[in-house]
């Protein structure tokens, strides 16, 4: 209701899923879930709008009218879709009122059927009838109305290389965490500095035949890491003389 709002008179138009809720109850399959990531998809349909002064520009009214019920279909029941996809018509593109009702009737009848537990068949697997879109097609359909400063506020309608850049931050930021709890960073070859004296023992000992499982047993290391070490290494055996040699 924080997304949607209620009708003015005090009933609830639609029913929408608390995502906060769950994602403090015990049941916290909702994160990181379809239905979360179509609420980020309606946000982000919101600030587009909000950037517009809430007048989607025309010739690209129909587009965002309908993504907004495809987005609405995933979180919302369906008895309240219509109402919902009439009043933001008219808030945020001027649509006359039977334009709308012919835009969003395709996401309507596919919640329906999802609601009655209907399946889609598609790529000879049934699956749930509502509409999906990727990442990169909803960013090119909405792309002409996205200016380049608009992007850093949005989560969901973005381009994939955008996207992209922000997984690497995000993962150079838990790197650099990791590395903070740890008091060790990577070196440039990928190992940990406080395990190249390791690492070097194992190459040794892999090369005097020793087994992986062996050197993992003796090293205190996981044999998977002794693996990577090892493989394709060219340390060559010392050669063991004779006493007295």
């Amino acid at each position: 209701f924080e997304v949607l709002g209620r009708d003015g008179k005090g009933r609830r138009p639609a029913e929408v899923r608390d995502l906060r809720a769950k994602r403090k109850g015990p049941d916290r399959a909702i994160q990181g879930s379809i239905y979360a990531r179509w609420l980020l998809v309606f946000q982000d349909l919101i600030r587009i709008s909000e950037h517009h002064r809430h007048d989607i520009p025309e010739g690209h009214r129909d587009k965002w009218l309908f993504l907004c019920g495809a987005a609405l279909s995933w979180f919302t029941h369906p008895q309240g879709i219509a109402a919902e996809i009439a009043s933001l018509g008219r808030l945020h593109t001027g649509l006359d009122p039977q334009e709308i009702l012919s835009t969003t009737k395709p996401n309507l009848e596919r919640a329906i059927d999802a609601a009655a537990g209907k399946k889609l068949t598609w790529n000879g697997q049934e699956v749930d009838p509502r509409y999906r879109f990727k990442r990169q097609t909803l960013y090119d359909w909405l792309a002409p109305i996205l200016p380049e400063d608009l992007l850093p506020q949005l989560r969901a309608i973005i381009p994939d290389n955008l996207a992209r850049k922000r997984e690497d931050l995000r993962q150079k930021a838990r790197n650099r965490a990791a590395e903070g709890r740890y008091g060790d960073n990577y070196t440039k070859a990928g190992v940990r500095a406080g395990n190249l004296e390791k690492r070097a023992q194992a190459q040794a000992m892999s090369a005097l035949g020793r087994s992986y499982r062996q050197i993992a047993a003796e090293l205190g290391v996981s044999e998977a890491s002794i693996r990577r070490w090892c493989r394709g290494c060219d340390v060559i055996a010392p050669l063991v003389y004779p006493p007295g040699g």
